[in-house]
């Protein structure tokens, strides 16, 4: 191997490392952390009826595109998933926590790092 490969490979690798640490424990947006800030979301409480919507099982309010997770019992600001994997009934933490609009873009580099390093 050449060096500029090896300085690629740990380059990616050193990406794929920082990216899954930032989608592992950035928080992706809670309403309880986006209730605390509440002018700032203000637009994104009013919903399309023209009333704040709640959720019925944190009992706050909860802007448009929020879904509430059962797995962490928070409502998470456009929420894609909750990463976990689950083998032969054995939970498996992959990344652990929701991928929701403050760490998809971590989670998503994170992925398309590994795809590289794989393709090289």
């Amino acid at each position: 191997m050449n060096i500029l490969s090896i300085s690629i490979s740990m380059v990616l690798i050193f990406n794929v490392i920082f990216n899954f640490t930032l989608a592992t424990f950035l928080s992706p947006g809670t309403s309880c952390s986006l209730n605390d800030h509440h002018p700032t979301i203000l637009p994104y409480l009013r919903s399309l009826s023209s009333s704040p919507t709640h959720c019925k099982h944190c009992d706050l309010f909860k802007p448009d595109r929020s879904h509430h997770c059962s797995i962490c019992n928070k409502c998470i600001f456009k929420m894609d998933h909750h990463c976990r994997n689950i083998y032969f009934h054995i939970n498996i933490a992959w990344i652990n926590n929701c991928i929701g609009h403050l760490n998809l873009r971590y989670f998503l580099l994170m992925i398309l790092y590994c795809w590289f390093s794989i393709l090289l």
